[in-house]
């Protein structure tokens, strides 16, 4: 997410699609790190996984469906090629 708010993958500018999509994969690796390796109990109940699986539904049918070609193949490119130093 910071390589694409720095604005070197996107010099036009973010689509919104795109922000939300991050955001909740930020979202959703935050939590699935707390269930592997926070040492309290995990706190989610059923109806809560199912709320995050759907908000992860929606980012992604949001992304594909409504965001620049442009931008999907960007961020394509950032996932697959290393940042380079």
């Amino acid at each position: 997410m910071n390589e694409i708010r720095s604005g070197r993958l996107f010099p036009t500018g973010l689509d919104e699609n795109l922000t939300a999509f991050c955001e909740t994969l930020e979202k959703l690796k935050q939590r699935r790190h707390e269930a592997d390796y926070d040492p309290t109990p995990l706190k989610l109940k059923r109806d809560d996984v199912g709320l995050l699986i759907g908000q992860a539904e929606t980012a992604i049918d949001d992304f594909l469906g409504q965001t620049s070609a442009d931008q999907r193949r960007a961020l394509a490119f950032a996932c697959i090629v290393p940042k380079r130093a």
